[in-house]
């Protein structure tokens, strides 16, 4: 369970998930961000729902779908 990858054919270069990651696994980096502490992450898919771009890509996919955890009703689930 981690962030696997960022797509940055779609990323804006916004670091929305830098700065909502509370386990710091997003880092700036050159263009980007960059995965740096993938051990870190606890899957709890902030980042994902920040994401502008929908660039993030956390596994495994959860069962239960986000808007359900998160009270977000009208949020798109993959």
């Amino acid at each position: 369970m981690a962030v696997e990858k960022i797509d940055f054919d779609k990323c804006l270069g916004c670091f929305n998930c830098v700065d909502i990651c509370p386990m710091d696994v997003l880092r700036p980096g050159r263009g980007g961000p960059a995965i740096k502490y993938r051990e870190n992450c606890q899957s709890c898919y902030l980042c994902v729902l920040e994401c502008p771009a929908a660039a993030i890509v956390v596994t495994p996919w959860r069962i239960t779908p986000l808007g359900r955890i998160y009270g977000l009703a009208s949020q798109p689930v993959e």
